[in-house]
């Protein structure tokens, strides 16, 4: 339909795909080095990579056509990424777990950019939200607070929580929440890791408050994803 907003896929990131495609058009490549050949059909409006290379996101800024379009990174994990700071500082790009990207409120985010509703947060402070997300990854395992991540922003805790609902559509702390229930999930299907194991992995206070998020938020017990 002409007027439909264009996202383009880098990768495959399928779930991602499927969601979107129902109110947009969207086309997948396998790699921004066949740029060039899309550019001279069409201008995204938005750009989806299903993993993090900043020298990805560093080739898609050269083009002039590309400099102010949204782009999003949407991953199972940042854990490990080495080149933090740098990515940290890309302007219009939202890092974004698996776990939350698929939700309703970070979905109606993506919504509102691409129809200029609202706008990505300024490099600065945007640069805060990706930060936080990183240290989710890196430390969703912990007993970590709210003030733990802040402190390791800069920011304060309320500045921080602030402005990470308007850039990412959910709360911190729903955001850490959520990620941890998602890497359970995982370590329940993939490992032969009890749920109480599990439980403390992923930072939860005991197994018992694990077991009764965890159906809440699948609807099934932990023990029933074993095989």
């Amino acid at each position: 339909m002409y007027g439909r907003k264009k996202i383009l896929f880098v990768g495959t990131d399928q779930k991602m795909l499927v969601c979107l495609s129902r109110d947009y058009d969207t086309e997948v490549i396998s790699s921004v080095r066949i740029l060039d050949s899309i550019l001279f059909n069409f201008i995204p409006d938005m750009l989806v990579f299903d993993s993090l290379e900043d020298l990805d996101v560093k080739a898609v800024r050269r083009y002039e056509k590309l400099r102010n379009v949204p782009i999003m990174v949407i991953s199972d994990s940042f854990n490990g990424f080495g080149n933090e700071s740098l990515v940290a500082d890309f302007p219009r790009t939202i890092l974004c777990n698996t776990a939350i990207a698929l939700e309703k409120p970070f979905l109606q985010r993506i919504r509102c950019i691409l129809e200029k509703k609202d706008a990505i947060l300024p490099p600065r402070t945007g640069k805060l939200v990706k930060r936080a997300v990183f240290f989710i990854n890196k430390n969703f395992g912990q007993q970590i607070s709210r003030e733990d991540i802040s402190a390791y922003c800069g920011v304060s805790p309320d500045y921080l929580t602030r402005v990470f609902e308007k850039e990412m559509g959910i709360l911190l702390w729903s955001y850490l929440a959520e990620f941890r229930l998602y890497m359970a999930k995982l370590m329940m299907e993939e490992t032969s890791l009890t749920a109480k194991e599990v439980a403390l992995k992923c930072g939860f206070a005991n197994d018992s408050y694990f077991s009764k998020a965890f159906r809440k938020a699948y609807g099934v017990t932990p023990n029933s994803l074993r095989k």
